[in-house]
């Protein structure tokens, strides 16, 4: 196990090697000079060359990521061309509310495609198996903007119960009414994906042979289904969700613009708008790091999940 997770760290320290890369590449591509930007629209030429020598940018694009990555070494993300501001502190300050958000959805989505794949399974072609097959695919076709512009509407707009945008004061009552719509408007999302994955594999336990011993020695249904069936079908769900986790975490750039979420995503249209591309570069790079993560402990989770996994 030692050596495996070893081995995926290396892994991870080439793919985060890989992300500095091509953000730093990509993000020179984007049109527009940052130094008129920060010199200002009325600025001379004169002021554009002192400022452009001042962000390094005079400076050949190999030096400018060998002086990147220097930085990083030293946990200097660079300073924020928008707002003059450190990137580290803009991304420490910015990714709890990300990952907030991303955590709730995708309990959201877990619940709900739980309930709905194990429900559906269990009535195989029945009206509820349809009903929960066609919410599903409702829920895939709708656009996130668009559900979260339908829960502002009816939630906010229509019944004044929730609040429009924002996010409150953190960890408070008002913090979690902020919460609910977003956090909806992205789990249902994944749970259109999952509860199908569910139902899928459900089907398909339940039809093995042991599945049918337990059911003949007189076990409860209930217990068959939650403690045998369900436990078993759990790998490839834990795939999908620890991969959707990893979406939500670097997707939410849509949700929180629409309801004015304070998260990395908001942060990245932002610094795209401003060209402030070291805080692109920043967002981007813990956005891949927090991504590989999860997927390392996805893969130490099947170990805990079926004791025949060993990693040698």
């Amino acid at each position: 196990m030692l050596t495996y997770i070893v081995r995926r760290l290396f892994i991870l320290v080439v793919v985060v090697l890989a992300v500095t890369i091509i953000a730093f590449s990509m993000v020179h591509l984007i049109p527009g000079n940052p130094a008129q930007i920060m010199a200002g629209i009325n600025a001379s030429p004169e002021d554009v060359k002192m400022m452009s020598k001042k962000l390094g940018l005079n400076k050949p694009l190999y030096i400018q990521y060998i002086d990147y990555m220097n930085g990083l070494l030293h946990g200097d993300f660079g300073t924020s061309i928008r707002t003059g501001r450190s990137v580290a502190h803009q991304l420490l300050t910015r990714y709890p509310a990300t990952f907030e958000l991303a955590v709730v959805s995708i309990f959201i989505a877990l619940s709900v495609s739980i309930i709905g794949g194990v429900t559906a399974a269990t009535h195989h072609n029945t009206f509820i198996d349809n009903l929960t097959m066609l919410g599903a695919l409702f829920g895939v076709s709708m656009p996130s903007f668009w559900r979260g512009l339908m829960l502002m509407f009816l939630f906010s707009l229509l019944l004044g119960w929730l609040p429009v945008s924002g996010r409150g004061d953190p960890y408070t009552l008002e913090w979690l009414r902020h919460l609910i719509l977003p956090s909806v408007a992205l789990g249902v999302g994944s749970a259109a994906y999952l509860v199908r994955l569910v139902r899928s594999n459900m089907l398909e336990i339940l039809n093995e042979e042991y599945i049918k011993t337990a059911r003949s020695k007189g076990l409860r249904e209930t217990f068959v289904i939650y403690r045998h069936a369900l436990k078993n079908a759990f790998i490839p769900i834990v795939t999908m969700a620890g991969m959707q986790f990893g979406y939500l975490l670097g997707g939410t750039v849509v949700i929180e613009t629409v309801f004015a979420w304070p998260g990395l995503g908001r942060l990245m249209i932002n610094s795209i708008f401003a060209r402030d591309f070291p805080s692109i570069q920043g967002a981007v790079l813990m956005l891949a790091v927090s991504f590989a993560l999860v997927n390392l402990i996805v893969d130490l989770t099947y170990a805990f999940l079926d004791p025949r996994i060993r990693y040698s």
